[in-house]
């Protein structure tokens, strides 16, 4: 009688769901974005050839966002390929795959990730209106509101606090422009 192994354990990451946070900043050096996703780290000090085929496992995506990410088979680190604009889609939502090589039926298990990215000041400010003309009476008293400007920003948070200020045509300092309303 011949006795042999069998694998009878899938591999299992560390969690089912992650969320990982990233700044659209990366998108200058998409190939430094790394995100270590096996679950034992300790697994991958190992020399190759001390695994058994049933305990060495590789990475695949299941689902890489349209080609936004890829991973390194047998590190797991998952890889950015394509910049990323927070403006564009905010969040990316992966699946990746680690299975074993075991016999007679090789093992799976899958991990979703949810990648959201950072917002960086990449928008400028714009006007509602890019010319207005005002008209004010010479009897009007000091304080009088001759014209109210609105922009926005398609960042968010901080990056789109936007501050007004007059930049030229105001040589005798007879307007005035509230930096936080532009009122």
């Amino acid at each position: 009688m011949g006795v042999a192994p069998r694998d009878m354990c899938f591999p299992e990451f560390c969690c089912v769901s992650c969320l990982v946070i990233v700044s659209s900043c990366m998108s200058i050096c998409p190939q430094d974005f790394h995100l270590q996703v096996h679950p034992d780290p300790v697994f991958f000090s190992m020399h190759m050839e001390e695994v058994s085929p049933g305990r060495m496992v590789v990475y695949s995506m299941a689902d890489s966002a349209g080609g936004f990410f890829s991973i390194d088979k047998f590190t797991g680190i998952v890889i950015l390929e394509h910049t990323l604009d927070r403006e564009v889609q905010s969040t990316h939502h992966i699946t990746v795959c680690a299975s074993d090589h075991g016999s007679p039926l090789p093992l799976f298990s899958l991990v979703n990730i949810t990648v959201t990215v950072l917002d960086i000041n990449d928008n400028p400010p714009v006007f509602e209106h890019r010319d207005q003309l005002a008209s004010v009476s010479e009897s009007a008293g000091v304080g009088t509101e001759v014209l109210r400007v609105n922009a926005s920003s398609k960042d968010i948070g901080t990056n789109a606090e936007i501050s007004y200020s007059i930049r030229s045509g105001n040589e005798h300092k007879k307007f005035y422009i509230d930096p936080l309303t532009g009122k």
